[in-house]
C-alpha cells in the first residue's frame, strides 16, 4: 500500500519505510530522507486524483486537529498502521484510521474506535473502549475496563485505574494517576489526579 503521511512522525516514517510516498505537512520544506512534503493540506483532492492509490495516514497527535484532518483527507480513505512490535489481541476491535506505535500493548475486548493513537510503549489492558481520536501518549497504562472519551488526550506515563471514565476531549496529565471519574473537557494532573485548575492555587 502507497501512503501519504499527514504530518511528520519520524517514528511512523521510519516503521513505514518505502510505503511512504508524500509527506504533507505546512511547516516542513523540502523534503525528508527523500521524500517529497507537499506544504498545504489544501493540494490533497488534486494530489489523490493523480494518484488514486495513495491513502492519507494521519501522524499528527493532538485529537482535535486529528479528527479535523481526518474530515479533509476522507474517513473513508484512512489507513491503520500498526507496528510490527506491538502486541495485540485477536479480540481487539480496532477502527479506520487508527495507530498503534512500538511496543505497544493491547487486550482483549478492547475497542479503539476511528483515528485512535496509541503512542510507543503504552498498555491498554482488557475491555477498555477508548472512542473516535483519542490519544494515549508514550508509556501511559490503561488498566483495564477503562472508558476514554473521543478526542481525549492520556499523557505520558500516566495511569488510568480499573474501572476509569474520561471524558470526551478531556485531557490527563503526563504522570498522572486516576483514580476517580475526569469529567469531558477536564484536565487533571497529579498522583492522585486532581483537576489543574485546583493544582495552581
Amino acid at each position: 500500500m502507497k501512503l501519504a503521511l499527514v504530518g511528520l512522525d519520524k517514528d511512523l516514517l521510519d516503521s513505514l519505510g518505502d510505503q511512504v510516498v508524500a509527506i504533507f505537512d505546512p511547516k516542513i520544506r523540502g523534503d525528508v530522507w527523500g521524500i517529497p512534503v507537499i506544504g498545504s493540506d489544501d493540494a490533497w483532492p488534486a494530489y489523490k486524483a493523480a494518484h488514486p492509490e495513495v491513502r492519507p495516514l494521519i501522524a499528527i497527535d493532538p485529537p482535535a486537529l486529528r479528527r479535523k484532518l481526518a474530515d479533509h483527507y476522507g474517513y473513508r480513505d484512512m489507513a491503520s498502521f500498526v507496528a510490527p512490535t506491538a502486541r495485540l489481541s485477536k479480540r481487539a476491535y480496532l477502527g479506520a484510521g487508527v495507530v498503534i506505535q512500538h511496543d505497544v500493548f493491547v487486550s482483549a475486548d478492547v475497542r479503539l474506535d476511528d483515528g485512535v493513537r496509541v503512542n510507543v510503549g503504552a498498555q491498554i489492558h482488557h475491555d477498555c473502549v477508548l472512542g473516535g481520536f483519542a490519544t494515549v501518549a508514550p508509556g501511559a497504562a490503561l488498566m483495564g475496563s477503562v472508558t476514554v472519551g473521543a478526542a481525549a488526550y492520556i499523557g505520558a506515563g500516566s495511569v488510568i485505574l480499573q474501572g476509569g471514565a474520561i471524558g470526551d476531549g478531556a485531557t490527563v496529565g503526563a504522570g498522572a494517576v486516576v483514580t476517580r471519574p475526569v469529567a469531558p473537557g477536564e484536565t487533571v494532573i497529579g498522583a492522585p489526579a486532581g483537576p489543574l485548575s485546583m493544582r495552581k492555587r
